[in-house]
């Protein structure tokens, strides 16, 4: 695992700066240390992101290793929630760090919040996504036209319940005519 700076400028502090530091008037010494405390502390800081990132990163990776690697073909449920049950961070703390970040996979690249989907019912490692895909499958592969309630019938066979409703609003995201 690697958190990429590619594109962002190396951020350190100037040792020249601290050379100087002894030859400036008061009120200058006062307002250089304030500007080196910050710089120490946006430094500081975006280290703990990076080491979030990684976390985040390490956590998910054993859910999501046969999605990955290809076996699969949508990732496996796995919620930002469950993250923060292992992770001694907040749930709201883990959705701010995923936000609009991207991760680069063997699969390609994708929104790191795509590696987080939630289960289809509860207690399910089927994701809204895998099922999204089967849909799509089912309908492409179909011989006579499949009805919403052929289609909430086989999800049901795969241990999903899912009303005939829910596979019609399936269709409609997936831009399928009913």
């Amino acid at each position: 695992i690697r958190i990429s700076s590619r594109g962002l400028p190396p951020i350190k502090i100037d040792s020249s700066i601290l050379h100087i530091y002894e030859q400036l008037p008061k009120q200058e010494k006062k307002n250089l240390k304030h500007q080196i405390l910050s710089a120490k502390w946006l430094i500081k800081n975006l280290k703990k992101r990076e080491q979030l990132l990684c976390a985040i990163v390490e956590k998910m990776l054993p859910y999501q290793e046969n999605f990955l690697l290809g076996r699969t073909s949508a990732p496996q449920a796995f919620s930002v929630k469950a993250l923060a049950n292992e992770l001694p961070y907040h749930q709201s703390t883990l959705f701010r760090a995923i936000e609009n970040k991207t991760i680069a996979t063997p699969q390609g690249i994708f929104p790191l919040k795509y590696l987080f989907p939630q289960s289809a019912v509860n207690n399910t490692s089927q994701s809204k996504e895998m099922i999204l895909q089967w849909i799509h499958q089912w309908i492409a592969s179909e011989t006579s036209p499949l009805s919403d309630a052929d289609i909430s019938q086989r999800i049901a066979e795969h241990g999903i319940p899912c009303a005939r409703r829910t596979v019609a609003k399936y269709r409609a995201q997936l831009n399928i005519l009913p």
